[in-house]
């Protein structure tokens, strides 16, 4: 289970994907039973980490 988190599936096969991180958009499908998210746009939720750091990736 994940606190704070908001996923919109739309009929043209594209999501939002909303965290307590990230902003995250792009296009799904289905394999049988799985949802598959492709991301073709992620931002940060903060400015500082979208400016400065992690270059896309996870800070450790």
């Amino acid at each position: 289970m994940f606190g704070g988190t908001k996923l919109e599936l739309f009929d043209d096969s594209t999501f939002q994907l909303i965290t307590c991180s990230t902003f995250s958009e792009g296009h799904w499908s289905l394999d049988f039973d799985t949802l598959i998210l492709a991301e073709d746009k992620i931002r940060w939720r903060h400015d500082s980490i979208q400016q400065y750091g992690c270059k896309g990736k996870w800070p450790r």
